[in-house]
């Protein structure tokens, strides 16, 4: 059997944003753009999302949203301290975004976590 890609309705969680005035920015690691590219669809996303950063590897976290080396060496480049820091870093970037949201974790065997450990984190 084929997996069923994942799709899902954003529309009312950008009318939330809307109502209350909210812009959003998001740093996405272990969903590859996913979480962007369920919102694109929904109306008036282009008045919320203010845009997406992909950084999948620990580089792009360090060179993109400034995560700590220490941190990645101390914890995981899919740690929830790495997932806060990359909700942070992404804030002090784009202070414009009302909310920031970060995820990163692994979906299948790897070498740093548990396999299905994810994170996400709002700033």
């Amino acid at each position: 059997m084929k997996p069923t890609p994942f799709v899902a309705d954003c529309t009312p969680l950008v009318k939330l944003f809307l109502q209350y005035k909210l812009t959003l920015a998001l740093a996405e690691s272990c969903t590859c753009g996913l979480v962007a590219a369920q919102l694109a669809p929904a109306e008036g996303v282009s008045d919320v999302l203010l845009g997406s950063v992909v950084t999948y590897h620990a580089i792009a976290k360090q060179k993109l949203l400034g995560v700590s080396p220490k941190t990645i060496e101390l914890y995981s480049a899919e740690s929830q301290q790495t997932t806060n820091e990359m909700a942070l870093g992404l804030h002090q970037r784009l202070p414009q975004a009302d909310v920031c949201v970060a995820v990163t974790g692994l979906c299948g065997p790897g070498p740093s976590a548990t396999p299905t450990s994810r994170w996400a984190r709002c700033s």
